[in-house]
């Protein structure tokens, strides 16, 4: 059986010992608000939890959550020497510049989210501790070893197709649709 899936009203309410008409009421009030959908002739299912983000500002992924009621987190899946043309040239000027990148999974009440490969200039990214990387926000983490401040960033997104790693790290099948976000960051002019 489906683990979204709720009972079906007569069985709940003979289970809660209440009436039909009291367990129709609230499954109604909790589809009002979002947090269930029905499906005529097949039952009534919980709403994949979403995140709401600001475009329109600078925002963190934690303090996001926060607002919203959620319990962020993270697990950090590695840090390694990379090279990457592109993010070279925006980082340091230079075509061929190693650099270093973290790599975590951001998770929603504890369940994986978002799959996040950060790329920074290797002395930054070689000297940033990767365990408060699993609780607190990079951009504050930079402030305060590197007295960098962000303050602002360009953003694109691109659907996507789920790769094998990325579908198993998020726990989904790599049919469902997904985002690429990519987002550099910047201290006034400078590409962080």
């Amino acid at each position: 059986q489906d683990s979204s899936r709720l009972s079906a009203r007569l069985e709940l309410a003979e289970m809660l010992g209440v009436s039909r008409q009291t367990v129709n009421h609230a499954y109604t009030q909790l589809a009002a608000r979002g947090l269930v959908r029905r499906v005529r002739g097949v039952g009534t299912f919980v709403t994949p939890r979403y995140v709401e983000q600001p475009l329109d500002q600078l925002y963190s992924f934690i303090h996001t959550l926060v607002g919203q009621g959620s319990r962020p987190g993270s697990r950090v899946l590695g840090r390694r020497l990379v090279l990457d043309d592109i993010a070279s040239m925006a980082l340091t000027g230079l075509p061929g510049t190693m650099l270093s990148e973290i790599r975590r999974i951001r998770l929603v009440d504890d369940e994986p989210f978002i799959i996040e490969s950060i790329l920074l200039e290797q002395a930054i990214g070689e000297v940033i501790p990767v365990e408060r990387l699993e609780q607190d926000v990079l951009y504050e983490v930079i402030s305060e070893l590197f007295g960098i401040v962000i303050t602002h960033a360009e953003e694109t997104l691109h659907p996507v197709a789920l790769d094998r790693e990325q579908a198993v790290l998020l726990g989904l099948d790599r049919i469902e649709p997904a985002f690429l976000v990519e987002r550099i960051a910047f201290a006034s002019e400078r590409a962080v």
